[in-house]
C-alpha cells in the first residue's frame, strides 16, 4: 500500500515552506531595492541565481569567496554582504 503525498499535514508543510520562501524573497528584494530602485521580485531571483559561494580550504583554514560570471550580480552580492552570512 502506497502512502499519499497529498495528506492535509503534507499540504500544510508545503504551504508553510512556500510562505517562508516568499517572505525571504521579499526581505532580500527590500535590501536590494535600497541599492537599485529597479529591482523586482523576478530580477532578485535572476541576479542571485548567478552568484555562487565557494569555500577555499587550505590546511585548517577555510575562506569563503563569492563568484559569478555576471559582474553586476557579483557586485550586488558583495554590496548585500552575503559573504558574512
Amino acid at each position: 500500500m502506497t502512502e499519499s503525498h497529498w495528506t492535509p499535514q503534507k499540504i500544510r508543510v508545503h504551504m508553510f515552506f512556500s510562505l517562508m520562501t516568499y517572505l525571504f524573497l521579499i526581505l532580500i528584494r527590500y535590501r536590494m531595492h535600497s541599492i537599485d530602485q529597479s529591482i523586482s521580485l523576478q530580477s532578485v531571483q535572476n541576479i542571485l541565481s548567478d552568484v555562487r559561494l565557494q569555500y577555499i580550504i587550505s590546511g585548517k583554514s577555510v575562506r569563503k569567496k563569492l563568484d559569478s560570471r555576471n559582474p553586476d550580480a557579483l557586485c550586488m552580492a558583495e554590496r548585500l554582504n552575503l559573504i558574512s552570512v
